[in-house]
């Protein structure tokens, strides 16, 4: 008993002192291990003759426990088992005084003793040794697993980049010749309407685009949430105004619900919220093939202030009558990729919606949930927090088109090695009264501004010969345009493109497909401009009220049929086209058209009915 304590303790107190010295020598060839191990032993022995000589043949083990230990340590199972060997062999056959250690039958259980501590100690160095390097495979495993993530992601982000930067290339041509066409006051309501259809077609790839990308950001943990001011009532207008051309085209009710009074302006990241409730309002569209989707939104509780700042938690309900989920449907509708419903319907997204409203509610504060029963609709909602600003209400100049700018006649340098992009950004600026220059590549843009000295550069980054970068930080450079201003415009939407563009020198940063908007919008902050407005828009308008209240011309009676038909179905969509068709026909039907889309609009089934039904009679 005295002998295994003494092991132990040993065992242990060593441990710490020699740990270091086989983690330092680990890495010698396995024939070393067995060297050291004989030194080892041999160390033992001459530490028997001095200066442990006075022991004589008492305690014959003394320097021999710690020698198996520390050979134990330093080469695991293998080495500990041949230093008790050779400590064994070392007892039996040599000895410091010319006598034998062992000289009665009790020295023998002494041997055995040792020997099983030996191998105890040997067991427990190759378990150490063992489990030792599990860990550092474990550990390389999980650095190159680490390493393949992130070069997988590296691969990853440099691919969606790419493919951002080639399809918005595209989407900046189609999307901006939609917006410049629309200006054109002479098309007809199909023209206009056509037009429609491809700016809504292009949005909603936009869209897609855009929701790619935001996974990639979420996955990486990039997503952030960017706040300003807004004026609520205008940005829920916005909403119900998107939703509802798309709810009239498959023939559903879409109705906006505010049962308490709304504060006028919060902080928030309107882009962010935008998403997730037209994320949200268009899937109930989607849904539903008949019936109501309704967008409500409640005040929850009284203001509260919170840090000198007051807040109001706001819930956001969007509800619908379509065709409800079963509840392992609900188990995996947040889930990416994810679809379920019907597969008709699963077709038009790319099940990643969900997915990324669930996460920007929650860097919201908010939690996104859901309640739905099979065939009776579905309701999400969520509640968040908002701090409450002051905000400027919109103006109707804010609702009127840009027709030019007063003061002197300034000059545009736009750059692009694109020459579509090029032309849609003449198509967009030059009706304002700008003079535009145009250049293909960075070289050219440095050479055209010292040569012109514009008032203000509109510049690609990714270009031939040199790129927007190294362009902005050349003229940078330049005394006599140094302080020129300068947009970035990019199909290159990736964070690290703009702070990289902020960081070479330019002011301002827009994305393609290039919104006209938001480039009046830049335009105006650089330059100081002041806008001149369309002032006609308003007497249209009024034109249009006067044209709907003259004496209504019905048509045909083959056609006032048709469109009984169509009413008696509630088949909104099909009287609108028909109402188009009107116009087409014959202008004297303009007033019947337009009181018909009106109807339609509200979906006004009775009234439309009773209205064919009067012009019906009146034919009979």
């Amino acid at each position: 008993m005295p002998v295994l304590s003494f092991t132990y303790l040993n065992f242990y107190s060593i441990n710490f002192h020699i740990k270091g010295v086989y983690t330092l020598m680990n890495s010698h060839k396995k024939w070393l291990r067995y060297v050291v191990a004989a030194i080892l032993i041999i160390m033992a022995m001459g530490l028997r003759i001095w200066p442990l000589g006075g022991l004589e043949l008492r305690i014959p083990w003394v320097t021999f426990y710690p020698a198996v230990m520390a050979a134990a340590l330093y080469g695991g199972f293998s080495t500990g088992l041949l230093a008790t060997f050779l400590s064994i062999m070392a007892v039996l056959f040599w000895s410091p005084t010319g006598e034998p250690f062992i000289d009665d039958p009790g020295d023998w259980l002494g041997i055995a003793v040792f020997s099983f501590n030996g191998i105890l100690i040997s067991l427990m160095s190759g378990a150490m040794f063992k489990a030792k390097d599990r860990a550092t495979a474990a550990r390389e495993q999980a650095e190159a697993a680490k390493e393949q993530a992130e070069a997988a992601n590296r691969s990853k982000s440099e691919f969606l980049s790419n493919m951002s930067h080639e399809l918005r290339t595209p989407l900046n041509g189609i999307l901006g010749y939609a917006q410049i066409l629309k200006r054109n006051k002479k098309l007809t309501t199909m023209q206009r309407d056509g037009l429609n259809i491809i700016d809504n077609s292009g949005k909603h790839l936009l869209t897609l685009i855009n929701d790619i990308l935001d996974m990639s950001k979420i996955e990486a943990g990039k997503m952030e949430l960017y706040h300003s001011p807004v004026h609520f009532q205008t940005f829920l207008d916005s909403i119900g105004g998107v939703i509802r051309m798309r709810a009239e085209e498959r023939n559903v009710f879409f109705q906006f619900e505010a049962p308490r009074p709304l504060p006028i302006g919060v902080s928030m990241d309107e882009k962010r919220l935008r998403q997730v409730l037209i994320n949200l309002l268009g899937n109930s569209v989607k849904f539903t093939q008949q019936g109501t989707v309704t967008l409500r939104v409640t005040t929850i509780g009284a203001v509260y202030t919170k840090d000198d700042v007051q807040q109001q938690m706001i819930r956001f309900e969007v509800e619908d009558t379509g065709v409800g989920m079963t509840p392992d449907e609900l188990n995996s509708i947040f889930l990416a990729f994810e679809q379920v419903g019907d597969k008709k319907a699963q077709q038009a997204g790319t099940g990643l919606g969900l997915a990324i409203s669930r996460r920007l509610v929650e860097l919201m504060g908010g939690d996104l949930e859901v309640k739905s029963e099979k065939g009776q609709g579905s309701i999400f909602w969520f509640e968040s927090t908002f701090q409450l600003v002051e905000v400027a209400a919109q103006t109707e100049e804010d609702r009127k088109q840009v027709i030019g700018y007063k003061g002197e006649r300034r000059t545009l340098l736009v750059v692009d090695d694109k020459r579509e992009n090029r032309l849609v950004m003449v198509g967009m600026l030059e009706p304002l009264g700008f003079e535009i220059i145009l250049a293909e590549n960075g070289q050219e843009e440095v050479d055209k501004a010292q040569e012109i000295r514009p008032d203000l550069i509109l510049t690609d980054l990714i270009m031939p010969v040199k790129t927007g970068f190294e362009a902005v930080l050349e003229i940078r450079q330049i005394p006599t345009v140094k302080d020129t201003p300068i947009i970035a415009v990019s199909a290159s939407v990736f964070s690290d493109d703009q702070n990289k563009s902020q960081i070479a020198g330019c002011d301002a940063f827009i994305p393609k497909p290039v919104d006209e908007q938001r480039l009046q919008v830049l335009l105006q902050e650089q330059l100081q401009l002041e806008w001149v407005y369309d002032e006609e828009e308003v007497g249209e308008a009024e034109s249009q009220n006067s044209d709907e209240e003259q004496p209504l011309v019905a048509p045909p009676a083959a056609e006032l049929e048709v469109l009984y038909e169509l009413a008696m179905l509630g088949s909104m969509k099909d009287i609108r086209d028909r109402a188009l068709q009107l116009e087409e026909l014959d202008d004297k039907y303009i007033s019947f058209s337009r009181k018909l889309q009106s109807l339609a609009k509200g979906f006004e089934d009775e009234k439309i009915v009773a209205l064919v039904e009067q012009y019906l009679k009146e034919e009979q």
